[in-house]
């Protein structure tokens, strides 16, 4: 199994199974109690499955010619790794008692970035860029070929958030969706 097929069952098997319960137990209410459950769930396969996760990851673009680099306005919720290979990019939105607005087309535009060869790097940790520029080992992580690309949400039906598909990004796509139905239930989905 591929790595992005690997993460891909992890994730879904999370949304469909935990995170399904943790909501119905009335323990996700917001974004970040999303963020940290699906971060603990992910953490708990991460020495099975020997990924690593992190949490809103600072990003730059490669120097250009003056050396200078410049850190992106999107920073992805989530990303999973293993070595110095980015494997998922996590974009989350939680709002279940509204409509809301998608932020699909922030995946496309990280997309379009690293399909234009514009060099992404990765850098988790310190976010300072002074402090990572005077080390003598620089960690870089690359986006892998085959990155998967995940956007889930939880918002009312007929929401932009839950229609809205990604303009460029077609492969690697994983859409992970829960909407309130009229009962006050909760449907989840991934497509």
């Amino acid at each position: 199994m591929s790595d992005s097929d690997l993460i891909r069952k992890a994730l879904i098997d999370i949304w469909m199974e935990n995170i399904q319960v943790e909501f119905n137990a009335g323990r996700i209410a917001y974004e970040r109690q999303l963020q940290g459950f699906l971060f603990h769930y992910l953490k708990l396969r991460q020495d099975q499955e020997g990924f690593e996760v992190w949490i809103e990851p600072t990003w730059y673009k490669n120097a250009d010619e003056s050396g200078e680099v410049s850190k992106l306005k999107f920073i992805p919720d989530m990303v999973i790794s293993r070595g110095k290979s980015i494997l998922a990019i996590i974009e989350l939105k939680w709002k279940p008692w509204e409509a809301s607005a998608s932020d699909v087309g922030k995946l496309d535009e990280m997309w379009l970035d690293w399909k234009n060869g514009a060099g992404l790097l990765l850098k988790v940790i310190p976010t300072d860029y002074r402090w990572y520029k005077n080390k003598e080992e620089k960690v870089e992580y690359e986006i892998d070929d085959h990155c998967l690309f995940v956007f889930a949400v939880c918002s009312q039906p007929g929401s932009e958030a839950l229609t809205k598909r990604p303009e460029r990004l077609k492969d690697n796509f994983l859409f992970l969706t829960a909407q309130i139905t009229e009962n006050d239930g909760v449907l989840f989905e991934s497509k």
